[in-house]
């Protein structure tokens, strides 16, 4: 079952979103929303996106993604010779 589901999913998901664009886009009382939908779609791609590729191709697991204390020290030496450079 799990083979099946890993096999269909992507083809089953852009047909399903083919077919609700089709139907959706049909719809008049909707184009009132066009503007802020479109605004959603613009933000959210990129985002997605990029999810997808980290968690695709990146073999760090997820719990090793949260931020440590030597995050915060990066930062602020950033912080800092930025601050000098500008």
């Amino acid at each position: 079952m799990i083979v099946f589901l890993k096999n269909w999913a992507l083809p089953f998901a852009m047909l399903t979103g083919a077919i609700a664009y089709f139907l959706l886009s049909g719809i008049t009382a909707l184009s009132a929303a066009k503007p802020y939908i479109l605004w959603l779609v613009n933000f959210f791609t990129p985002l997605l996106i990029f999810t997808q590729l980290l968690l695709t191709f990146c073999k760090v697991e997820p719990k090793e993604l949260f931020p440590r204390r030597w995050h915060l020290w990066l930062l602020l030496i950033q912080i800092f010779f930025s601050g000098i450079v500008a």
